[in-house]
């Protein structure tokens, strides 16, 4: 029978370090704002062709959708032009 006070757990167990990191080593990370925002920074991506188009064509649906009505006088053929981007 054991009989020392020792925890149930291992005792290889060291408790997380308590010191603050040391601001001697502190580097400044390289993060540039960009002048576009983050969705049209295709530069990251890695099929920009793709994501530019799909952008376009999701941004063409919604103005036909919104001014649709004004050009064409049938709501049925802006709906299917809406479907069809």
């Amino acid at each position: 029978a054991n009989n020392s006070n020792a925890p149930p757990y291992s005792s290889s167990y060291s408790s997380p370090s308590t010191t603050a990191p040391s601001t001697s080593s502190y580097t400044p990370s390289s993060y540039a704002p960009s002048a576009l925002p983050s969705f049209l920074q295709f530069d990251k991506s890695s099929h920009p062709t793709a994501c530019l188009f799909h952008i376009l064509f999701k941004v063409s649906a919604f103005l036909l959708y919104a001014l649709g009505p004004k050009i064409f006088d049938e709501d049925v053929l802006v709906t299917v032009l809406c479907i069809l981007l």
